[in-house]
Parts: structure tokens; C-alpha cells; sequence
């Protein structure tokens, strides 16, 4: 029964990901892009640059939530179990793209002189990226934002709520001890 229960959250909270619009995914780009301007001007200006700021290099990561990106299959596992516990939880994936940006900023700003190149260095890193540097480059960045006052996504145009099952499945477990949380 709770596996039903915890699938069903999942798809309702993807729901948008795979409708043939794709407004769920769409949304958290524009979310990124909010999120880079403000922490990583420099690396958002240089995206700009290449007229990259639909950040669509980051559409598989977001769609597929880093399934083919991570050096082992574990971590995957683990993402996907932390994006359920975290207190940012559906913007997990959000944060981890930045930080996988500001993570290659140096490569990206050096070597990425046009799109196709930025395209190529986003290809090579599937299956190459390590889950605790990034994981743990996503929280501070989180905490970052809710210092900036972006904690909450929902109120930015076009990004949709979090869905009600998957809240009040997230209220129903218990919280995790103090020490535990992802956000500092």
C-alpha cells in the first residue's frame, strides 16, 4: 500500500514533465535561470553570451532527473530518495543543475565560446558526475536563495504549485532530526 501511495505521489508530482507541452520541466528551467541570475551572475552573463538563457543543455537532467548522469547507479537512488526528504524537495533538481553549473563554471566560461560547445561539455558530464560535492553545493546554494528570497518557486509566473498528494504525503511522515536536514 505505501508503495502505491508513494508512486502515485511521484507521478503526480511529474505529471507535468511528461505532458506534450512539458510545462513541468519548462518551468523549473525558468526557475534555474531565476536561480544562476542571482547567485552566479557572472556564469548567468555568460550563458546569455551564448545565447543560451532557455537553458535547454539542462532539459535531460531535469526531465529524467539525473537518471544518466551519476557515476554510480546508487547515487541516483539516493537523489531521488533525498528529493523526497529534503525541505526544498521538487526544487532539488533545480538547485543540483545550478550546482552542477557553478560546479563546471570554470570549464564553462574558458571553453564554451558558442552553444554546441556548452551542448558537448553537458553530454560528456553523463555519467561522470560525483552525487556528495553536488548534493552538498545544492544546499548551500538553497540556503543561498532562501537568504535572496527565492525559497519559494510557486509565485514566479508560469511555475506551478507543489501537488497536494505529494504534501500531504510529505506531512504525514515525520520530520528529520535537526542534524539530518539538507537545508544549513
Amino acid at each position: 500500500v505505501d508503495t502505491f501511495w508513494a508512486f502515485a505521489a511521484l507521478m503526480e508530482r511529474l505529471q507535468g514533465h511528461f505532458d506534450p507541452s512539458h510545462a513541468g520541466v519548462h518551468a523549473q528551467l525558468k526557475a534555474l535561470r531565476i536561480v544562476l541570475q542571482v547567485l552566479d551572475p557572472p556564469l548567468h552573463a555568460h550563458l546569455a553570451s551564448l545565447d543560451a538563457l532557455s537553458y535547454f543543455f539542462c532539459f535531460r537532467w531535469l526531465l529524467v532527473l539525473f537518471k544518466r548522469e551519476f557515476a554510480e547507479h546508487g547515487d541516483v537512488l539516493r537523489l531521488w530518495e533525498a528529493a523526497w526528504l529534503c525541505p526544498f524537495g521538487p526544487n532539488l533538481f533545480v538547485y543540483l543543475a545550478a550546482a552542477v553549473l557553478v560546479h563546471h563554471r570554470r570549464a564553462i566560461l574558458e571553453h564554451c565560446a558558442d552553444l554546441d560547445a556548452l551542448l558537448k561539455l553537458c553530454c560528456k558530464l553523463s555519467g561522470t558526475l560525483q552525487l556528495e560535492p553536488l548534493l552538498a553545493l545544492a544546499e548551500h546554494m538553497a540556503g543561498c536563495a532562501d537568504a535572496a528570497g527565492l525559497s519559494d518557486f510557486s509565485n514566479i509566473d508560469g511555475l506551478p504549485p507543489p501537488p497536494p498528494l505529494a504534501a500531504r504525503i510529505a506531512s504525514s511522515h515525520t520530520a528529520m532530526p535537526q542534524d539530518k536536514a539538507m537545508v544549513p
